[in-house]
């Protein structure tokens, strides 16, 4: 079965922080969905570009599974007392959990990262091709993800065409946001256990350096801790 790819257009934090702020106001799916499309009417080119950006857009914040619900109403609720890099740590976990092949694609960069100062567009083709099938609509969306991905700033062009290189490192000291992307990351990878020390080594979140104390995972609502085999792991309840 061919898995549904999903990521189908390069997104924008402005339109990310304007999704938020939308919904936020409105608090109605419907009225979002139709001021969101008003608001990329200004923003894109091309109806069909529109509809596919106000759907990534929506699926991203808005129009969410029940069981991910909860996970995006403590992200909107984080939204406001967020700073502008903080905005990006909770858009990177919606990102995640909304389309897994966005997961795939920042692993690969971030394992390439961890390895080299810089990688290749096509060896990140490569490796999701390998996960995702080789088909036209993969390789759109590696172009989609590496251009959304600089407008973060968390990757930038090197001088070598196809070359990328690390940008912006953002550090989360914030604990509510260092738990918001934990649990992205498990939600998005089918977690219910990751091991407490290796936390910061998680390839898809290559774009935050943060250290997480054991207590402030004590106060969380949806992660404890479990010790086994004499090893700690953070556990989704």
């Amino acid at each position: 079965m061919i898995k549904k790819v999903g990521f189908s257009r390069a997104l924008k934090l402005e339109w990310l922080n304007s999704t938020v702020e939308i919904y936020e106001n409105t608090k109605d799916l419907e009225t979002t969905r139709k001021l969101v499309k008003e608001y990329l009417t200004y923003k894109i080119k091309g109806r069909v570009s529109l509809s596919k950006c106000t759907g990534m857009l929506m699926d991203t914040w808005v129009d969410v599974p029940d069981e991910y619900r909860s996970f995006i109403n403590k992200g909107i609720e984080l939204y406001d007392g967020s700073d502008s890099e903080q905005k990006i740590i909770l858009h990177w976990g919606a990102l995640m959990v909304a389309f897994p092949i966005f997961t795939d694609i920042s692993s690969t960069i971030g394992r390439f990262l961890y390895l080299h100062d810089s990688f290749n567009a096509s060896s990140v083709k490569k490796r999701i091709y390998e996960l995702w099938g080789e088909r036209s609509t993969v390789e759109r969306v590696v172009r989609y993800s590496l251009v959304t991905m600089s407008d973060f700033g968390v990757i930038s062009r090197d001088k070598k065409a196809g070359e990328y290189k690390r940008g912006k490192c953002i550090v989360v000291d914030n604990p509510e946001h260092k738990l918001f992307l934990i649990n992205s990351y498990m939600l998005a990878t089918n977690r219910k256990t990751l091991q407490y020390d290796t936390i910061e080594e998680q390839y898809p979140l290559f774009p935050f350096k943060m250290n997480l104390a054991t207590h402030e995972i004590n106060g969380s609502n949806v992660l404890t801790l479990n010790r086994f085999d004499n090893q700690t792991f953070v556990v989704m309840k």
